[in-house]
């Protein structure tokens, strides 16, 4: 048995309804081109209040509504009855774990994205720096504190430490060295004067 082929010009796929494919005949129908026919066992909607998001359906009466951007809207009595169809299927249990723990997955890459995006949009809107230029600065520090030494804590970064008159980046720096600077008013007469007192009081 030979199969229609959509109507549409270059399209080679199989035709699904009114001699379209699904593909195109959900943009023609998204696109409120074409009106899907109506049966006399269909839930129609007349007196539609999408604000309310209410109406009276040709079968169930006056009820609520689900509204979908794009799909019109669905009476929410035939909604209820279709998920009660899909959850008696015998697959269903199997398809919602799948679903769920896809789901999952892509929150954890959408996360993981988001958290890099922030963090180099940080760095731009600040620092004028990209995550390529921080990196290459940590690996010419080895890595570590530039006064200190010391690695940084894991799970967190090394603060740019930058001069707040001109803005010029200068290195990277644990929590403590850049609070400690930024305590000291970034003054040398300071850090000297701290390093006398602690030389007065060592023994």
């Amino acid at each position: 048995m030979q199969k229609n082929i959509c109507s549409v010009d270059d399209c080679d796929r199989i035709a699904a309804a009114r001699g379209m494919c699904s593909r195109h005949y959900g943009i023609e129908y998204r696109a409120g081109r074409i009106q899907p026919r109506s049966r006399a066992s269909e839930h129609r909607l007349t007196d539609v209040d999408v604000v309310a998001r209410t109406a009276t359906c040709s079968i169930c009466g006056p009820t609520r509504i689900r509204v979908r951007n794009g799909r019109g809207q669905q009476c929410w009595t035939l909604r209820l009855r279709e998920q009660a169809k899909r959850r008696q299927a015998p697959d269903w249990a199997e398809k919602k774990r799948t679903w769920a723990s896809s789901s999952r997955e892509a929150r954890r890459a959408w996360n993981s994205h988001s958290v890099e995006a922030r963090r180099e949009a940080r760095l731009r809107g600040k620092y004028n720096l990209s995550l390529a230029d921080y990196d290459e600065m940590l690996t010419m520090q080895g890595g570590v504190c530039a006064i200190c030494g010391s690695e940084p804590i894991p799970g967190q970064n090394l603060h740019v430490d930058h001069n707040h008159m001109s803005g010029k980046v200068r290195a990277l720096l644990c929590a403590g060295c850049n609070i400690g600077l930024g305590h000291l008013k970034e003054s040398r007469n300071a850090l000297l004067a701290a390093i006398e007192y602690l030389e007065l009081h060592s023994q």
